[in-house]
């Protein structure tokens, strides 16, 4: 196998900035430009994830394309619930000012309208750039534009980075919060990080001065992706809320990853937050398409948000229940920052193999099954014709459950390993590895699956010869892009790159 490298009515807009008075409800809010500038990288201070510093180091010049940091500042709301499970004003204009990290082609004319906007995860509190791991080569062969933006818990370890750099960056709140929950104990507000990333989409659509996207044409699709909280929060509470000074939606559409799609986030930093059960966080269409992108070990968990998919213009949705994968794996890490980077922001954890404190029982390895990263491409790739010319998405099954202890549920597993129905590929059908969903251990060991070859005997039982395989696979890999699951640039790459399986060295009897 390869190893490679709602639609609601908003009511009228107001046509003052994205304000309200404090406790109000407002029917709907205009997202305001912010103001931006770039930082510039010297041969003494680069941006914290940088590409050319991450685990997995990529010069993008080598590809065609650049890296450019800007920082973004202005004011923005704090909410807190209000009537009928709507956002409502706390607090009003309190300043902020957070960086983006932008991965754009060089050339102007390569860029293919599709901007991928990270909210990269904070679980550690430090910038965690998970699905440009995942998107990386599609980004590059393409000429999509991936941008990153720190979220507020985040700014901690840009500060330990490099705090002249980052003097700037901070969501400080107008007064004492009175709790000291999480991160940064009073210190951060993280409530204003959804007015904050409506500003960032009226920037980025914007011809704004110090906007990193001015002079790449007008039709920019911006989708949200996120593996946290804060994307579904913000999808399902101020998507159908807030509006561009002419009247179209902040972003164009969401993915969202993982068991946490249907969680909503806390509306502030002393509020608390709100789980897929509680009626709140019943998803209300905006109109807006979304994908939730799920691998097997994912699926039990979010079953509190599993619905149907739909291509009603009121919510366009899909469902993807990947039937091989990991939760977490080896793609999901190449973004990470260097060890270097991650020791002078102070969330070191591991080793770049391993990026862990505690090891597994017996120890195990990070899955290289790519997957996952397909699925992710061809989702980018789709979402666009979506929005662009109202293409609908291929839909795929969901996995099946079966009886587990204590009135769980399992997810059920055929002869081969994987996951019975779901979204089927050539890495479930055809495959010559199983991947484990979890393994043994302490901390993440839950959420991590090692990627176990087949033996050679049990190869041949399946698919009789080497040669035999890779015919397989070529012609399911074909099948697999004319139906959308892989894009035509990755199916090309993982056929150049298929092997088949090898057979074993003859060992010369001693």
């Amino acid at each position: 196998m390869m190893r490679d490298s709602v639609r609601f009515a908003v009511g009228l807009l107001m046509a003052s900035a994205l304000t309200a008075p404090a406790g109000a409800a407002p029917a709907g809010l205009t997202a305001p430009v912010p103001n931006a500038r770039e930082l510039p990288t010297t041969a003494t201070s680069h941006p914290y994830v940088a590409s050319k510093h991450n685990l997995v180091p990529l010069d993008l010049a080598t590809v065609g394309y650049e890296e450019v940091e800007t920082l973004v500042s202005g004011k923005a709301n704090v909410y807190d619930w209000g009537a009928a499970g709507r956002p409502a004003v706390k607090t009003a204009d309190v300043p902020y000012a957070t960086r983006i990290l932008v991965r754009r082609p060089a050339d102007k004319a390569k860029f293919s309208g599709n901007v991928v906007v990270e909210l990269m995860y904070d679980a550690r509190s430090a910038d965690w750039a998970m699905v440009w791991g995942y998107l990386a080569p599609k980004t590059v062969r393409d000429g999509d534009v991936w941008v990153g933006v720190t979220l507020p818990k985040s700014t901690i370890a840009l500060k330990k980075f490099d705090a002249v750099r980052y003097a700037d960056v901070g969501f400080a709140p107008p007064a004492p919060l009175g709790c000291k929950t999480g991160e940064g104990g009073d210190t951060i507000e993280e409530g204003l990080r959804f007015d904050m990333l409506a500003q960032v989409a009226a920037l980025l659509k914007s011809a704004a001065t110090g906007n990193p996207l001015a002079g790449y044409g007008p039709d920019r699709r911006l989708f949200m992706a996120e593996q946290g909280v804060d994307i579904a929060t913000y999808a399902n509470l101020f998507q159908p809320l807030v509006r561009l000074a002419g009247g179209a939606p902040t972003y164009d559409g969401f993915i969202l990853k993982g068991n946490q799609a249907g969680v909503m986030a806390k509306l502030n930093h002393c509020a608390q937050t709100v789980p897929a059960t509680d009626a709140r966080a019943t998803f209300r269409p905006n109109g807006t398409p979304m994908v939730t992108l799920l691998s097997p070990g994912e699926v039990v968990g979010s079953l509190a948000t599993q619905r149907a998919d739909s291509d009603d213009k009121a919510d366009p949705y899909r469902r993807y229940e990947v039937a091989a994968g990991n939760h977490l794996d080896h793609w999901s890490y190449i973004g990470f920052p260097s060890l270097e980077d991650q020791q002078k922001a102070g969330v070191l954890q591991g080793t770049a193999d391993w990026p862990f404190t505690a090891r597994c029982t017996p120890e195990t390895r990070l899955s290289v099954n790519p997957v996952m990263r397909y699925i992710w491409g061809s989702t980018v790739t789709n979402l666009g014709a979506w929005v662009k010319n109202g293409t609908p998405p291929p839909r795929g099954g969901r996995i099946a459950l079966k009886p587990g202890p204590n009135g769980t549920q399992l997810v059920q597993l055929d002869a081969k390993g994987h996951a019975v129905g779901g979204v089927r590929t050539v890495f479930s059908d055809l495959p010559t590895s199983v991947d484990a969903l979890s393994a043994p251990g302490p901390g993440n060991c839950r959420e991590i699956g090692d990627t176990y070859e087949y033996g050679w005997a049990y190869l041949n039982s399946l698919y009789g010869s080497p040669q035999a395989y890779t015919s397989k696979a070529r012609a399911r890999v074909d099948a697999d892009a004319k139906a959308r699951w892989l894009t035509a640039g990755d199916a090309a790459a993982w056929k150049a790159e298929l092997a088949a399986p090898v057979e074993p060295p003859v060992v010369p009897a001693s």
